[in-house]
């Protein structure tokens, strides 16, 4: 049996060498990463176009562009999470979804 590199940190008890490597059931899931970024879309969206109907209201002098913004923010947020995520990657051999199928649609 050989010890740990000369060096190496060791985890205290076990004898094992400390990695900087988190382990696999440690490690942030793909759906995980998925939610962070549907909720960082939707955050993103709303703040962008609420911000700017917010700067339309106060340049202009109205009280409308804001509920409108925060809308159109959503809105737009959630179209762009529907492209990004919302659509299945097609099966290979799917008819109609191969590049040959698509040509004559021009």
């Amino acid at each position: 049996m050989t010890g740990p590199r000369s060096g190496a940190r060791v985890r205290p008890g076990t004898g094992q060498e400390i990695t900087g490597e988190t382990p696999a059931a440690r490690r942030p899931s793909r759906a995980a990463d998925d939610g962070w970024g549907i909720l960082s879309y939707l955050i993103t969206g709303i703040f962008l176009w609420g911000g700017l109907g917010w700067l339309g209201d106060t340049l202009l002098g109205t009280a409308f562009l804001l509920p409108v913004g925060l809308l159109s923010g959503a809105a737009l947020a959630l179209y762009t999470i529907y492209l990004r995520y919302g659509q299945t990657p097609a099966a290979p051999g799917t008819p109609g979804k191969s590049p040959q199928a698509q040509e004559g649609r021009r």
